[in-house]
């Protein structure tokens, strides 16, 4: 069955069902999963495909740097192959540590998109209803199943998933949701 339009109560215009108030754009936003401090933009309907593809690859390049920028630091270190410090063994060491900051941290961001991807949830709605519900399990008004799921995000074409430059064109219009009935 068709979701309810709602009407917004900060700006009081009638909104889409999944849209919400970005209090940083001042204005509403088609299935607003949240506020990116990172990337400094609201993410939604129309870039949530960018924002995850942003992750996916954040983590492989900042893990592919951390296998590679290690290795003078572990020459010098552990094998002592080096007499004096060199800009290879700085430069390695700096990004060995930007590295092991950033892998966690990208994966775990990576990791919990994607459970919110495989459920057709935002991050918006996840936590509105954690915090309402704390030990209830998770509702899945929107799951249309796990392909589906996946092109509401990435588009209907698969082999264009992993490009960043082509836009999503996701399933759908954004602001027509079909509600599971419960």
């Amino acid at each position: 069955m068709p979701a309810p339009i709602k009407k917004c109560s900060t700006c009081k215009h009638q909104v889409p069902p999944r849209a919400s108030h970005c209090r940083t754009y001042d204005r509403c936003v088609l299935k607003f999963d949240h506020w990116c401090p990172f990337a400094c933009v609201a993410i939604g309907y129309h870039n949530y495909k960018q924002y995850c593809l942003l992750l996916i690859y954040g983590a492989w390049g900042s893990y592919v740097m951390l296998s590679y920028a290690h290795v003078p630091v572990l020459e010098y270190f552990w094998y002592n192959t080096a007499e004096t410090i060199t800009l290879k063994l700085v430069l390695g060491l700096i990004l060995t540590l930007a590295s092991c900051c950033v892998v966690p941290f990208c994966c775990a961001l990576l990791f919990s998109h994607s459970f919110l991807v495989l459920r057709n949830m935002t991050t918006k709605e996840f936590f509105n209803f954690k915090v309402a519900n704390a030990f209830a399990e998770l509702p899945n008004d929107y799951n249309a199943g796990l392909l589906e799921n996946l092109k509401q995000v990435f588009g209907p074409d698969w082999t264009m998933w992993w490009n960043p430059f082509v836009p999503a064109h996701p399933v759908g219009a954004g602001y027509k949701w079909v509600k599971r009935a419960s």
